[in-house]
């Protein structure tokens, strides 16, 4: 990567920072707070990887190993910074840090929540994926990277129990559009992969070969 792409990358951090406690400012007066369960091991993972993903930004003369995938790697973690941006957005008062229910919370099914359950927190894990071809550090590989993944996987299986428990309905309802939303997908897929499959059939030089098969 450039130095221009550093310092995008650089930049995305710190506005998702920033968007983070601007959030917090905006809203934390306005929503009186019913259930709330902080793991503060979580927040000390999130913590380290985005710091060490911005040191390495800023500073990445003192890590030895040359970055693989640099290109492909900036234009995917890039992408996922803004899913992430976008994402929060699409929550407003409803962003916390913490898993937790307040006295105005509702359940977002809009924006990006219209088409996957947990945005912000899948793009953060693909962000991180990708940085692990730039830092390109077994610390990273092996330690940072699993315990971050771990980490946003307990964070989306606690919020999904305690969605069902105050939102039963609307859960269930926005988990089956978007199951059938993948199963489109999926299908759509398979009769691209079908169609193609067909044409190399009926291509003639696939049924000569087929035939010479044959004798």
């Amino acid at each position: 990567m450039n130095y221009i792409q550093l310092g995008i990358i650089s930049l995305a951090i710190l506005i998702i920072f920033f968007q983070a406690l601007l959030l917090k400012l905006l809203y934390s007066a306005q929503k009186k707070i019913v259930i709330r369960k902080s793991i503060p091991f979580i927040r000390i993972i999130h913590v380290f990887i985005y710091g060490l993903g911005l040191f390495y930004l800023l500073f990445p003369g003192l890590f030895t190993a040359k970055p693989i995938l640099g290109q492909f790697s900036f234009w995917i973690i890039a992408v996922a910074l803004f899913v992430v941006l976008i994402g929060r957005k699409n929550l407003g008062i409803h962003y916390s840090p913490h898993i937790e229910i307040h006295s105005k919370h509702k359940y977002i099914n809009t924006g990006l929540y219209r088409y996957l359950s947990h945005p912000v927190y899948y793009a953060e894990i693909v962000a991180a994926f990708f940085s692990c071809f730039l830092i390109n550090h077994p610390f990273y590989y092996f330690v940072g990277l699993p315990l971050f993944i771990f980490s946003q996987l307990i964070k989306i299986r606690k919020e999904n129990l305690l969605l069902i428990s105050y939102f039963p309905t609307e859960f269930e309802s926005q988990a089956t559009k978007i199951a059938k939303l993948f199963a489109r997908i999926k299908k759509a897929f398979l009769r691209v992969r079908s169609e193609e499959h067909t044409s190399e059939l009926q291509s003639h030089s696939f049924i000569s070969y087929a035939v010479f098969c044959l004798k």
